[in-house]
């Protein structure tokens, strides 16, 4: 339920001033649904105890939302349009020359725009005296408002865009984040005063028109909000066993326990990021991981025993130890060189020359074929691996 404002009365509220505050930082929030855009229109405004010096939230001629003031405004890019509703805010830090933060969520299309003001802003000048609903200036009754006007807040610090989301949809929300007032326009007859429900005191203190709308609220709940349930997951895990499947995980980090044993298939996690645990690889198969870091432990045995062929092992560097048989071709020129308590043999072809150079206390043995001149050099030398 909302409050309906006609500009040509005009309607309006004023509020006492309670606890709220206008010389330094402000946030000025709240839920409307225009009636027309054309004109330059003020859901909330602190008045002045003078011309000057008041400061508010509205829109724009071209429905831009505007931090208004008795002096320069300051709008922001982006326009709202009649008949649709939305949630509009402004955040000013304390200080001269404060950039503006203008927050609009646009409740038909779902999305949230965040940006800053083209102009800056300093603290205001003067006393406030009172607060108004439907009109900028509450004596002479400008910037009058044409429009459904659901809940208005106002806080004397500057909310992040985060805390800005946070309070649009939910009452309770709104209230947990300490405003220095906030009203309800849910009434369900003018007659109903309306009250300041942050505890401050700015309760309505004369009212000119207005009545009861007719057009539904959306989203906005007094209570928690409700949320959709997005996901569900089975509380004793996950068991994936498909020949050839997938299981996507989005946006969530469950811990899983996953058990792969298809001769071929693919499990694929996508922005999971869960833990894997007991998992058991196939003989043959794939197993995908996709923007996921689980941990794998992999235990080789390798055993190496040809005759004869080739081994290729990538990226692993075993020991292979064992007895080795060297052997030349004719016509060549070879150095067998032997460590210390070594038997060693060298068989040589024929018309060659062979030299066998031992360690010591090595038992060496030189076998030539005809036509071949051969030493044997007993002399001691330093060990070196073949």
């Amino acid at each position: 339920m909302a409050r309906t404002f006609v500009a040509a009365n005009p309607d309006k509220i004023q509020l006492s001033l309670g606890a709220v505050a206008s010389g330094g930082a402000t946030t000025f929030m709240a839920m409307v649904r225009p009636t027309t855009i054309g004109a330059s229109q003020h859901c909330f405004t602190i008045q002045n105890s003078g011309p000057s010096g008041i400061i508010g939230l509205g829109y724009s001629a071209t429905g831009k939302v505007r931090y208004g003031t008795s002096g320069t405004d300051s709008d922001g890019l982006t326009s709202i349009a009649a008949s649709s509703w939305y949630v509009i805010a402004t955040s000013r830090p304390a200080g001269a020359a404060q950039t503006v933060r203008i927050h609009i969520f646009d409740v038909a299309a779902g999305t949230w725009t965040h940006e800053n003001s083209a102009t800056t802003q300093g603290n205001a000048a003067g006393t406030p005296v009172s607060n108004a609903l439907g009109v900028f200036d509450y004596a002479t009754q400008s910037a009058p408002l044409n429009a459904d006007l659901a809940w208005v807040a106002v806080w004397t610090s500057a909310l992040t865009d985060v805390q800005v989301e946070q309070a649009a949809f939910s009452w309770t929300n709104l209230l947990s984040l300490a405003p220095q007032a906030a009203w309800l326009l849910d009434q369900a007859t003018t007659g109903q005063k309306v009250v300041d429900w942050s505890g401050g005191g700015a309760n309505e203190s004369a009212i000119v028109s207005t009545s009861v709308s007719t057009a539904s609220v959306p989203l906005f709940t007094y209570g928690h909000p409700v949320r959709r349930v997005q996901r569900t997951f089975a509380a004793a895990g996950v068991t994936v066993s498909p020949s050839a499947g997938v299981l996507a995980l989005g946006a969530a980090a469950p811990t899983l326990t996953v058990t792969v044993s298809p001769s071929a298939g693919v499990l694929a996690l996508a922005a999971g990021g869960p833990t894997v645990a007991a998992a058991t690889l196939p003989a043959a198969g794939v197993l995908a991981l996709a923007a996921a870091a689980p941990t794998l432990t992999l235990t080789v045995s390798v055993t190496v025993s040809p005759s004869a062929g080739v081994i290729a092992l990538s990226g692993i560097g075993p020991t292979i130890t064992g007895p080795a048989t060297i052997c030349w071709d004719p016509a060549t020129t070879a150095t067998l060189t032997t460590t210390a308590a070594g038997t060693d043999t060298l068989a040589l072809a024929a018309a060659s020359t062979d030299t066998l150079t031992a360690a010591a206390a090595a038992t060496d043995a030189l076998t030539a074929s005809s036509a071949s001149a051969d030493a044997l050099t007993a002399t001691p030398v330093t060990p070196t691996t073949c």
